[in-house]
Formats: structure tokens, C-alpha cells, sequence
């Protein structure tokens, strides 16, 4: 059988005209997660689809009623159907019209998403009993012969590739069905009406009346079919006992399409070729509503690949270009597995050949830093690098308690500055002695961390690593805001740049308007920023520093911890439920859950590291002890990265 053998007349972009003279148009669409809604927001979108099925359909039902139901099946010419293909995870509807559903875009090469998808392929066509070959791969049509009662929502759509075609009956028609029903008070007439007893039956189908009645529900003959394919035999039969239990527990019965079939079924399922409803069941729209696959779990669409509890693939990147920021907030218990998802963000940054600057507090980072040569900051830095008047404000202001500097010296302090960068002053020891003449006593806040401070200029770097543990305490608020500095200065806007921060929040209290006046630009400077904290409540005790990191977030990534009664207030009741079913397994899968900002997304998503993903992410204090102690044996004698290579072989038993 050649492509030209199929009843197609014409193939003119989306448009396929058959040889009848019918015309359908191919259309891709976009469906949404249901598995994120709150439970309103579930029933809005139901009520989206079965508004989608009644009124696209209005116009295209048989209207014979002088012939049997049986009859007028028989004349598929004449009949138009609508189909729904769910193929790799890409969604097809085809219509006889134009449609504005669900992001519907006119579809391109879709009969590249059926079967082999080239126009040869019917040339090399082996049949077996039940599968046949096109090109090295092997199908299998599995018909969903017997409906269940009913299925929670989408259910279906996680059982792989499937085609559901559908065709209204007029309502009059569906009212005579239902009158011969009632009479013979039989309870289950294909899903219309359930068979728990023929009283109910019987008050069903009055309901169900009024309603086809009244429009607000209707009939639809329906067919559907699961399609499995595999390089090798072996594996399709693997793939179909799996279905088949899946379809037992949900009192569906399944039947495989044979030999016999073939000839006439197969070409009918292709787009533009009208059905034949050879496996027609008679179903209400409602039912119609939730067997159709129009569900996908979804992030974006493209970025760093998670799994979703269902063992689909998600995407997630923060620089996503419909992002409103980059910047995220992740929190979780110790060992939840935010560190190990912290350094994944990371390393797709890097491998997107964007800049990075990491800010650590107990080397959780530090490995993952070495591995990949960046740039580790000594204990040492030099804030007259950059002779910027409102950072070297802020570096300054960050020694001095807010107790002890009213406004009005704050604003000579700025004016001070400007006026020692425009006299040249060259040295941070220079500046606060210039300082120290209007501001008696100011170098006193400075005396502890001298040796701390360089006069050195210092590289930058794809990575960049600062160890906050290497510095006193009163320096660490400098130190960050440093590394915030070294970040902007990275780069324009066109160099995409992140700043991660872990744990050391409390030390920016009193330079909370500088930090949130960053994260709030940090956008347009082509930078993001990770905040890592233990629990989200953290983050709300931090007073002003909260605006910035919670409200200036557009992500909030949570794995499993206890959501307090302040954090209650900040959380809606859906998302803490998210939150307390997480479940991480150690060296197994981190899970966690993407909240992202005025997006309507909350997805609980899976992430499976490998074994060198593990040996370098892994910050446990056993592993850091394992580790240095490997490392000082053999790093002598071998770089960096051999070192590591081999430590994950060793401790995995296989390749990293």
C-alpha cells in the first residue's frame, strides 16, 4: 500500500482533503496539567473541554433518523469525525474547521508523528498476527472495547500514545436511545448510565434527559485506540502486558487489533481519513471530557530535564524567556536534597555557557567548584575593585551597626565616597582613612578584618567560589555583597549570570533595601539569584530581607518541611498539601515542587542524579570525610577530576 492509496485527495499544509471532497485541518494544541490545579481550577477546565465538544460539534452530527442507529453508522462517508491523537507526547486535534482551542497552532509534518511518517513506508509493511513492521519498528493497535462506569480525569493520558475519535449524535436521537433504555430498564447502555440497579439506571437517564434537552450535556459515538511501538518484538510485548495491567485496574477491557482488521482499520486512523467506527461506544460529552488526552504534565519547553511522579519528562530553566525573573528561593530540610538540586541548576548554566558565582557556607559547593576549575576566592578580597560610589555604600555600611549611623550621616558617608573616588583615592586602607576625618572613630569598625583585605585586582570566571567560613563574622555581609558586585560586573545583559547564596541570609539584615533593590533588577542586568535556606520560615523571619528573596522571586522551589503558622499565611492550603506529601529517597531521586510566580504552576517533579552527579553534589558531612580523605591520597598524583572519576567508580561499582 503506497501513500497515494489512502482516500486523501490532497495535503495542503494543515489542510487534507479526502476523496469526498471533505476537507480537516490539523491542528497541534497545548493541553494543560490538571495534575497542578486547585480543585476549582480542575473543574473550569473540564468545563473548557466539554464546552469545546458541544459547540464544535453543533454543525456536525447525522441527522438521518428514518434509518437505525446501526445504518447510519455504516455511512462513514457521509459522517464527519473529529479525532484526538496523543503521539510523543505532542497533541493533534482534527477538525473540519478552524479552531481557537487550547493554543491550537496549524500543525506541520504531523504525519511524521504517525506511525514511520514517510511517504515510502507502506512500501516495507510486514504483518503479523497482531503487530505489524514498517521500517525496523514494530506496532501493536490495542482498542479499548468496553469503557469503565468511570474514570477520574485524564487518567488515561499517562498510558501512552492513543487516538480517540468521536462523532455527536444528534440529541433526539440520544433521547430515543435513552426512552429504550428506560423501557427495558436496562442499566448500562455504553457509559450513558451506570448499572447499579435499574431504579437508579432509570433516574439517570431522566436526568440525563433534561440535560441533552437543555444542551448542556450530549452524546457521542466514540472509538479509541492505544498505539504501542518498539524497535523489537520482545519489548511491544512487554509494553503491551504493562498496559494491560494498567487497564485491568481500571476496569477497562482491552482488545488487540489482529490480521483481519488491518486492511480496513489502519488507513483510517491516519489524519484526513474519515473512521469507520467499526469499535463505536455510544458516551456522554462529561465522560467524553475525561478520556480524551488533553493533559500533559508540563513545565516549559525545553531547559533541565526533571521526572514527575508518572515518569514523565518536565523542563525547567529559570532564564526561561517567559519568566518574569530568574530568581528562585529553594528550601527543605537538611538532606531533602536542595544543595544536590542547587548545583544540577547550576551546571546546566554552565553548559549553557553561562556565568555563575557561588556563595557557601560549609563547603556544600566546593566540590562541584573544583571539578570544573573554577575560580576559588582566597580569604582575601578587594572592594576597591570596583570604584563603584553606591556599592562601596553599601560595603561600608555593612560594618557599622544601624543603631550607630543616623540618616544624616548616611548621606554624608555617600557624598564622602564620591568625593575620595573623584581624588583618586586607590586603596580600601586609604579610603576609610579619608573617611575617618569627617566620621571621627569610623575605622574602628574596621579593625578585625585587615588582614582581610586586598589590594590586589583578581580575575573573574566562568565560576566563581566564595567559602564565607573563611572570613570573620562581622566581614560576611561585605563579602556577600562583593560577590554580588563581581557578579553584575560579569557581563552585560546578553550574558545570562547566577548567584547562588546558601544559608546566610541573617547577615544581610542591615543591607536589606541594596538586596532587594538587586534582586529586583537583576533581571534586566541578565542575572539571577538562588536563595538556599532550611525552611521557608527562614526566609519570613528576615524581616525587610524577605520582600526581596519571597517577593522578588518569580520560583519557589520547596522539598518536604514543616510548614509553620506563619509560613500558613504565605502558603495557601493546596501548596502545603503538595508539600507535606514530598518524598525524597536518599541517593535514589530528590523530590521537590516548582512554584512559580503568576503562572499558575505547581509541579511536583523528580530528580534522579547519576553517580558522578552524586559524587560531586553529595555535601553530607560522612561524604565530605570520605571524600577529603580519598582526595589528599591521590590528588599528588593525578588531576582533579581523575581523582573524582574514580572515586564515583569506586563507590559505585560502574562507569561515573
Amino acid at each position: 500500500m503506497k501513500m497515494s492509496e489512502l482516500p486523501i485527495k490532497s495535503i495542503d499544509g494543515n489542510a487534507i482533503q479526502d476523496i469526498n471532497g471533505n476537507i480537516k485541518y490539523v491542528f497541534e494544541v497545548f493541553p494543560l496539567d490538571f495534575l497542578q490545579m486547585e480543585e476549582f481550577e480542575g473543574l473550569g477546565y473540564l468545563e473548557q473541554i466539554k464546552n469545546f465538544l458541544l459547540t464544535t460539534t453543533n454543525n456536525y452530527m447525522l441527522n438521518d433518523l428514518n434509518t437505525t442507529l446501526k445504518d447510519r453508522l455504516k455511512e462513514s462517508s457521509k459522517r464527519v469525525s473529529f479525532k484526538c491523537y496523543k503521539l510523543d507526547d505532542r497533541f493533534f486535534i482534527e477538525c473540519p474547521f478552524e479552531i481557537d482551542f487550547l493554543g491550537a497552532k496549524n500543525a506541520t509534518n504531523y504525519f511524521d508523528y504517525f506511525l514511520a511518517g514517510h511517504d515510502d513506508f507502506y512500501g516495507d509493511v510486514n504483518f503479523g498476527l497482531d503487530s505489524f513492521k514498517i521500517n525496523g519498528i514494530y506496532y501493536r493497535l490495542v482498542n479499548v472495547y468496553d469503557f469503565a462506569d468511570s474514570h477520574y480525569p485524564f487518567q488515561l493520558s499517562e498510558l501512552g500514545d492513543q487516538l480517540i475519535t468521536f462523532s455527536r449524535i444528534p440529541s433526539e436521537t440520544a433521547i430515543k436511545m435513552l426512552d429504550n433504555s428506560r423501557k427495558l430498564h436496562v442499566g448500562n447502555i455504553g457509559k450513558l448510565i451506570s448499572d447499579e440497579s435499574s431504579e437508579n439506571a432509570f433516574k439517570q437517564s431522566e436526568h440525563l434527559v433534561k440535560e441533552l434537552t437543555s444542551g448542556l450535556e450530549g452524546i457521542f459515538e466514540s472509538e479509541m485506540w492505544f498505539i504501542l511501538k518498539s524497535e523489537s518484538e520482545s519489548r511491544l510485548n512487554y509494553l503491551t502486558n504493562e498496559l494491560f495491567s494498567n487497564l485491568k485496574k481500571l476496569k477497562i477491557t482491552p482488545l488487540i487489533e489482529t490480521k483481519n482488521s488491518f486492511a480496513k482499520l489502519v488507513p483510517t486512523l491516519f489524519f484526513g481519513v474519515n473512521s469507520e467506527f467499526l469499535r463505536c461506544h455510544p458516551i456522554t460529552s462529561t465522560y467524553l471530557c475525561n478520556v480524551l488526552p488533553l493533559h500533559r504534565e508540563h513545565i516549559y519547553e525545553d531547559g533541565i530535564e526533571f521526572q514527575t511522579r508518572s515518569g514523565n519528562k518536565v523542563f525547567f530553566d529559570n532564564f526561561y524567556h517567559a519568566a518574569e525573573n530568574g530568581n528562585m528561593g529553594i528550601s527543605g530540610t537538611t538532606g531533602s536534597g536542595k544543595s544536590v538540586l542547587g548545583q544540577k541548576i547550576l551546571d546546566y548554566s554552565r553548559l549553557k555557557n553561562r556565568s555563575v558565582v557561588i556563595i557557601d557556607l560549609g563547603e556544600s559547593f566546593l566540590k562541584y567548584c573544583e571539578y570544573y576549575g573554577g575560580n576559588i576566592f582566597s580569604e582575601k578580597i578587594n572592594p576597591m575593585g570596583f570604584r563603584d560610589p553606591e556599592f562601596l555604600n553599601e560595603f561600608v555600611l555593612s560594618f557599622i551597626p544601624e543603631s550607630e549611623i543616623s540618616t544624616k550621616e548616611k548621606g554624608k558617608l555617600f557624598e564622602l565616597i564620591n568625593n575620595a573616588l573623584l581624588a583618586d583615592v586607590l586603596t580600601f586602607q586609604e579610603l576609610v582613612t579619608y573617611l575617618d576625618k569627617e566620621l571621627k572613630e569610623i575605622s574602628y569598625y574596621f579593625s578585625k578584618v585587615w588582614p582581610y583585605i586586598s589590594n590586589d585586582s583578581f580575575e573573574k570566571s566562568k565560576i566563581t567560589y566564595f567559602d564565607l567560613s573563611l572570613y570573620p563574622k562581622d566581614m560576611i555581609p561585605g563579602v556577600i555583597l562583593f560577590a554580588i558586585k563581581y557578579l553584575k560586573d560579569l557581563g552585560d545583559s546578553s550574558d545570562l549570570r547566577t548567584l547562588l547564596i546558601d544559608e546566610c541570609w541573617s547577615f544581610l539584615k542591615r543591607n536589606a533595601d541594596y538586596i532587594e533593590e538587586c534582586f529586583r533588577t537583576f533581571r534586566k542586568h541578565g542575572c539571577a539569584a538562588i536563595a538556599i535556606t532550611q525552611n521557608i520560615e527562614d526566609f519570613l523571619t528576615l524581616g525587610k530581607i524577605s520582600t526581596a528573596i519571597l517577593g522578588c522571586c518569580n520560583f519557589q522551589i520547596y522539598f518536604r518541611q514543616d510548614i509553620t503558622t506563619n509560613s500558613k499565611e504565605f502558603i495557601n492550603p493546596f501548596t502545603q498539601e503538595l508539600i507535606t506529601n514530598l518524598n525524597s529517597e536518599k541517593n535514589k531521586f530528590s523530590e521537590f515542587l516548582v512554584v512559580i510566580k503568576n503562572a499558575k504552576i505547581k509541579k511536583v517533579c523528580r530528580y534522579y542524579a547519576s553517580s558522578l552527579e552524586l559524587g560531586i553534589y553529595n555535601s553530607s558531612h560522612n561524604e565530605k570525610t570520605k571524600w577529603k580523605q580519598f582526595k589528599e591520597k591521590f590528588l599528588p598524583f593525578f588531576t582533579y577530576q581523575e581523582v573524582m572519576n574514580s572515586y564515583v567508580v569506586l563507590n559505585n561499582g560502574g562507569q561515573p
